[in-house]
């Protein structure tokens, strides 16, 4: 009576879990379908700035990597660590340095997305 139990409980666990990344996929399709369709009727002015703040976003993440230590460079390259995880691993192992650069970062790009959402009209 416990195996049979065991089994129909492991049955529907299993389903819920498809359910769920197909769910999940879904979410991810319907996402890609919204953003192409705000590609679509953006600027051209506005796509030079999302492009400019994508170019930004890299260069300080090049600046950032150029000051990590040994450590913090592995924790980066693991491939098995999500960009969370990635993330929690590093922040503790944060100079003071690398905190401001990270703070100027976030500063820079709140001040590029304040400029391009004024350009957005209500529609």
């Amino acid at each position: 009576m416990k195996k049979v139990s065991l089994v129909i409980l492991l049955i529907v666990c299993n389903i819920s879990l498809t359910v769920a990344q197909q769910k999940s996929k879904t979410d991810k399709s319907e996402l890609r379908e919204l953003r192409n369709e705000l590609n679509c009727t953006l600027s051209a002015e506005q796509k030079a700035q999302l492009q400019f703040q994508k170019k930004l976003r890299q260069q300080h993440l090049r600046q950032l990597k150029v000051t990590f230590s040994d450590q913090q460079y592995k924790i980066v390259e693991n491939k098995e660590l999500s960009r969370y995880g990635k993330r929690m691993a590093l922040q503790p192992l944060l100079n003071e340095a690398q905190k401001k650069m990270i703070s100027a970062h976030k500063e820079s790009m709140k001040a590029e997305r304040t400029k391009l959402i004024t350009t957005f009209t209500a529609e």
